[in-house]
């Protein structure tokens, strides 16, 4: 019985390597974090997605605890209120302004300050200025994709050379 448990749990784990609709790039990251605080499982994105994948087949009122590996804290949680608690604990840990930044408009205000820093014609006091704007520029784009999770080709804009 235990031995078909665990081969119905592999099939299921993965199938849902397959899903991204719940799991997409910009928030993997989030997830891992969140899901950390109920799982004390090796793959917190794996098990995250299984308790999504039985959430959205009908085992929303089951214990967690019988499909992941849980923290003795959260065992006696169900499956769709841990797969609600990640999920609202990783939309907490990104801040509104980075969720809803407009990276191709950035991109295209940090190369209008890039052009303008060349110009020759800004003097030294302005160019130190808009150098430390981009600097912060920068360090947004930079904690976007390391700590927040977000997929560095939608934050930076690379421009493959003709």
């Amino acid at each position: 019985m235990v031995l078909l448990i665990k081969f119905v749990t592999i099939i299921i784990v993965f199938r849902i390597r397959n899903i991204t609709n719940k799991v997409n790039i910009m928030n993997k990251k989030l997830i891992e974090k969140a899901a950390g605080v109920f799982f004390c499982d090796d793959d917190l994105l794996s098990a995250y997605e299984l308790l999504v994948n039985l959430k959205n087949h009908g085992k929303a009122n089951e214990l967690a605890n019988n499909y992941v590996l849980m923290w003795e804290q959260c065992i006696n949680m169900r499956v769709g209120d841990i797969v609600d608690n990640i999920d609202s604990l990783a939309d907490s840990f990104c801040p509104e302004f980075i969720k809803k930044m407009d990276w191709n408009l950035l991109n295209v205000q940090k190369t209008a300050i890039l052009e303008t820093i060349n110009n020759g014609n800004v003097d030294p006091e302005h160019k130190e200025a808009l150098e430390g704007i981009l600097s912060l520029v920068d360090n947004i784009q930079d904690s976007a994709v390391d700590y927040f999770g977000f997929d560095e080709d939608l934050v930076f804009e690379f421009k493959k050379e003709e």
